[in-house]
């Protein structure tokens, strides 16, 4: 199985989509002529470590922003509402790269507060990834130099 984030998010669009009837889903938050109420959702990579054993250890975080009407009275009622909904969702995700079987991700972190009206949710997925079996390998780098020393030194 090979992992995409932009693909991951795009899985979690089209699930939460009959969840939050409505709902426009956007990537990128300055995208203009946005439709409200909508949800924003973005991928974030942390740094690859090693993982015991052989492969890598990855921290994957999606951030989904919530922004509705301008100034509703009822936004912040809502906006728990959201929250509530994101929480029983994404709890596991199912992820599918097009090839055998789904494998379920687990957030491991679920948190969100408020600003600005605007609701911003960020779940954390630790993953570990393995080398594809038919990946090129990094050759290997020889490194050969040579000193001339002026005549007179």
């Amino acid at each position: 199985m090979e992992f995409d984030l932009n693909r991951l998010t795009a899985q979690i669009a089209q699930y939460l989509a009959p969840r939050l009837e409505g709902f426009h889903f956007y990537e990128d938050p300055a995208q203009q002529g946005v439709k409200t109420p909508c949800l924003f959702i973005q991928g974030e990579e942390g740094e690859p470590d090693l993982c015991p054993g052989g492969g890598q250890c990855r921290q994957v975080t999606v951030k989904l922003t919530y922004r509705d009407r301008v100034n509703p009275t009822d936004w912040m009622e809502r906006a728990r509402q959201v929250a509530e909904i994101l929480d029983d969702a994404l709890s596991v995700v199912e992820y599918r790269d097009g090839e055998g079987e789904p494998a379920l991700l687990r957030s491991t972190s679920r948190r969100w507060e408020t600003a600005d009206h605007q609701l911003v949710y960020r779940l954390t997925f630790h993953l570990r990834l393995r080398r594809r079996e038919d990946s090129p390998l990094m050759g290997r780098i020889t490194w050969q130099s040579t000193w001339k020393m002026n005549e007179g030194e």
